[in-house]
């Protein structure tokens, strides 16, 4: 989406978290604020679909799966009356509306079981996830050579799947690296609720 923002122009990405919307009456309410339309009447559907009906704009919508139902409406509406509206849309299902492309996204590669560096193991996809996302989660420091072990064996318990990553990582400022390998080896689930 960063890459195509010259493509549609200043202020023409929109990315809309819906990981973050719990019921299915608030996506389009959601997707009204992230575009800055401003709504007046009864009908805000109607009225963002005539909002957008002549601009041309690439709306992100991201985690889309738990409510595939409200992001299908709304994105065969969007594809019907704001034709220049280009939708990415990320979800474990497709949305199976007209118009859509599905791109299925490969599990990240993994280090291999000799990988015993640091800079070997931040070689990989899946460590680069992981170690971003950890940080972001309040681990304070860096890959050393001593944690490839217990990171690599994080990332192919996960098997390099990127949400799955990312919930590991969510607890990494937490537990530590042995704490979340600790927790994956006993099969507990790791939650994003603190």
């Amino acid at each position: 989406a960063r890459g195509l923002g010259a493509a549609f122009g200043e202020g023409n990405v929109v990315f809309v978290d819906v990981g973050t919307v719990s019921d299915p009456s608030l996506v389009v309410g959601t997707v009204i604020s992230a575009v800055g339309a401003h709504v007046r009447g009864s009908d805000p559907l109607s009225e963002l679909l005539g909002f957008l009906a002549d601009r041309r704009m690439l709306l992100v919508l991201d985690s889309c799966e738990h409510l595939v139902d409200e992001a299908s409406r709304l994105a065969g509406r969007l594809f019907e009356y704001a034709p220049g509206v280009h939708l990415l849309v990320t979800s474990r299902e497709s949305l199976r509306v007209e118009g859509e492309t599905v791109h299925l996204l490969s599990p990240l590669a993994c280090p291999a079981d000799d990988v015993t560096t640091a800079a070997a193991a931040l070689a990989t996809p899946a460590v680069q996830l992981f170690m971003d996302r950890s940080i972001s989660s309040g681990y304070q420091g860096s890959l050393t050579d001593d944690d490839v072990p217990l990171v690599a064996e994080i990332c192919r318990r996960t098997d390099g799947i990127a949400l799955a990553l990312e919930l590991a990582a969510s607890r990494v400022g937490s537990y530590g690296f042995r704490g979340v390998a600790a927790l994956l080896a006993t099969n507990v689930e790791l939650r994003l609720a603190g």
